[in-house]
């Protein structure tokens, strides 16, 4: 699954704010989670304007771009660790960084997504990012774990008897096999 931080940190809020005492306290991630950056959101958000009438009803979230960019470059994938140990934050977010003006460049050409982008250009610079994702990297450390306390406490959570596994956005999406069809 991955992670959308800045989701995640809005939702946590909300439920505070409904009585929930200290939400990401009942939340524990596992560090090796791919992170949606604005930037896969915005890449998503792109490419669906710059489909038009072709459009694919996406959410705009961008979870899909997320994926995509995780299977062909793992090694630069943002992960929720790397918000935590900010040892590698900074070369992770410039390689992505590329990776997202290469992507934008031809969906630029669109009046619709020029716009989009125009709004959204705040955004685009990498130091913001890197000090928006330090700032929720704090906020989200004592719930993250590294890969061998993920490992230690999956191992605990399948041999209980007390184990919810939710899924969200995408429940019938794979991206190994595609769509799901309903039964």
């Amino acid at each position: 699954m991955a992670i959308a931080p800045f989701n995640l940190l809005k939702e946590a809020s909300v439920h505070q704010n409904n009585g929930i005492l200290n939400p990401l306290q009942r939340l524990t991630i596992d560090g090796r989670c791919p992170v949606v950056t604005l930037w896969h959101k915005i890449i998503n958000r792109a490419q669906e304007l710059h489909r038009g009438d072709r459009r694919f009803g996406s959410t705009g979230m961008g979870v899909g771009a997320t994926f995509i960019y995780a299977r062909s470059h793992p090694n630069t994938t943002l992960t929720a660790w790397d918000l935590v140990d900010h040892r590698k934050l900074s070369e992770k977010v410039d390689a992505p960084y590329d990776y997202v003006h290469k992507r934008l460049q031809p969906l630029s050409e669109s009046p619709e997504v020029a716009q989009y982008l125009n709004e959204e250009s705040a955004w685009l610079d990498p130091q913001r990012v890197i000090d928006a994702l330090m700032k929720i990297g704090q906020r989200l450390a004592p719930c993250t774990l590294n890969a061998e306390a993920a490992e230690a406490y999956l191992e605990q959570c399948l041999l209980s008897d007390n184990t919810v596994l939710e899924g969200a956005q995408g429940t019938l999406l794979d991206y190994q096999v595609g769509t799901v069809p309903l039964l």
